[in-house]
């Protein structure tokens, strides 16, 4: 079996993150079998998500979250195991680990595909920084490759019709100008489909109940309008001679495959034929008239200005004015080309905690941390909403986490107690217990709650 994906870029040298989300493997069905074997006291639970696409969920505390196991047998599988010649001791099996090259081809297959939500423009950008030359023996594996996901994907490309330019693959150094959503929104939609816009900087940050409720012609809508948002903050913008079609079809693919999270992804591959048709208005024309006579304002954030900008959301949520550090946080989650700020949407989660939209907080701290992999306080609040919504073990799991990431506060560890102690795991809760007692000795309600479950614990061992 072979490891592929940012773990086998780790251990090739490539990333320093302390720990990982996934693990993705492949190999033989006679090998998938092997892997569960030697980590059967890991796997929680299984089950197979593709045809050919296996998913063991790990024990909280584990390595990592979960191993995705592809056992499609291919040409180009058959191929690999001889490019692999390194291997590594990764949980309780012993994997090959392909060269960066390998890895390369593997992630620049993907990247030319909508459908590829995950396979992200910088990591191409990365992996290609860190390759040497391709070996003749590399370049039929990658034919081979390329020739399978041509195969694999051929009906998602006749339904789309699109292909990626290679601008999007080296994106330019400068940056197109940046303008208010709000009023981009305003010269696509006269009337909006949801109330969404004035929370929301796109349907990726809408929660999947949320996104249920839609009908379907809305949902399509949602869809549509944010393709030629993304197309003119990505496109138009920068260049002078695209037309409404061209920036909306840039969009689209933009959106999909970097900014939609799964399940609104899912949606719209099913609904392609009626979301490939370009819109009847000429968006890009107002656009341009809107920006000749001033009606647009523009977002001025540069990577130098984004930590005073931090600080500057940070003041104003201090101060109460809630919706200008809303503001403010969505244009700065939005202002890099190839991903968000995680810590502006960070920020853009405590204001909506403040004013109580719980779901949409919830939302921006999961894009947050899918974007960064562990932060303490965004871990923290994501627990906080989990214990309070009566998801025990999910709360456990994240406040665990954010003490892992380095959040050793009482608040932290208070709620870390409780909830392992409503996950029935009251050995660990009183450890939680001791432990925030040992920063606040004089927290009489902590000592309470502490004795009563040690007594009850004490109560069950006699029984």
């Amino acid at each position: 079996m072979i490891v592929i994906g940012s773990y086998a870029a780790h251990l090739n040298g490539l990333t320093m993150r302390p720990r990982f989300k996934d693990l993705d493997l492949i190999g033989s069905e006679a090998e998938r079998e092997q892997f569960r074997r030697e980590n059967s006291d890991l796997i929680l639970k299984e089950k197979w998500v593709q045809n050919h696409r296996f998913r063991m969920d790990l024990r909280p505390g584990s390595e990592f979250d979960f191993v995705e196991f592809d056992t499609e047998e291919t040409p180009s599988y058959r191929q690999l195991p001889d490019l692999c010649t390194k291997t590594a001791r990764i949980l309780g099996s012993e994997i090959k680990v392909p060269p960066l090259e390998v890895l390369y081809i593997f992630k620049r297959s993907h990247a030319q595909l909508p459908t590829a939500f995950s396979k992200t423009l910088g990591d191409v950008k990365t992996l290609r920084a860190g390759i040497g030359e391709i070996s003749e023996s590399l370049q039929a594996y990658c034919a081979q490759l390329a020739a399978e996901q041509s195969g694999r994907y051929f009906d998602h490309r006749l339904r789309f019709g699109l292909t990626l330019l290679r601008e999007d693959i080296d994106i330019p150094a400068s940056r197109p100008p940046r303008f208010h959503r709000e009023d981009l929104f305003r010269l696509i939609s006269d009337t909006p489909v949801h109330p969404r816009v004035r929370d929301l900087m796109r349907p990726g940050l809408m929660d999947p109940v949320r996104f249920a409720s839609l009908t379907r012609e809305e949902a399509l809508r949602l869809c549509r309008e944010d393709f030629m948002l993304v197309g003119l903050e990505r496109y138009a913008a920068a260049d002078p001679e695209a037309t409404s079609a061209s920036a909306y079809e840039r969009g689209m693919i933009k959106a999909m495959r970097d900014l939609f999270p799964p399940d609104l992804q899912a949606f719209a591959i099913d609904h392609a034929v009626e979301l490939s048709e370009p819109p009847q208005i000429d968006f890009v024309g107002r656009f341009r008239a809107a920006v000749a006579a001033g009606q647009v304002r523009s977002v001025t954030l540069r990577p130098t200005a984004i930590d005073p900008v931090h600080r500057q959301i940070m003041a104003l949520f201090r101060d109460g004015d809630l919706n200008r550090a809303r503001c403010l946080a969505e244009d700065l989650a939005r202002s890099a080309d190839l991903t968000e700020d995680h810590h502006a949407l960070y920020l853009l989660a405590l204001v909506f905690l403040k004013r109580g939209q719980t779901r949409l907080a919830e939302a921006c701290l999961r894009r947050s941390l899918w974007r960064i992999g562990n932060q303490a306080g965004a871990r923290t609040e994501l627990g906080l909403i989990c214990l309070t919504s009566d998801r025990a073990k999910e709360a456990s799991h994240h406040l665990g986490r954010a003490l892992e990431a380095g959040a050793r506060d009482l608040r932290t560890l208070q709620a870390l107690a409780h909830a392992l102690e409503a996950d029935h795991r009251p050995t660990e809760a009183l450890e939680a217990y001791d432990q925030a007692l040992a920063l606040a000795p004089d927290h009489a309600a902590l000592r309470v709650r502490r004795e009563a479950l040690r007594a009850q614990a004490t109560a069950s061992q006699t029984d």
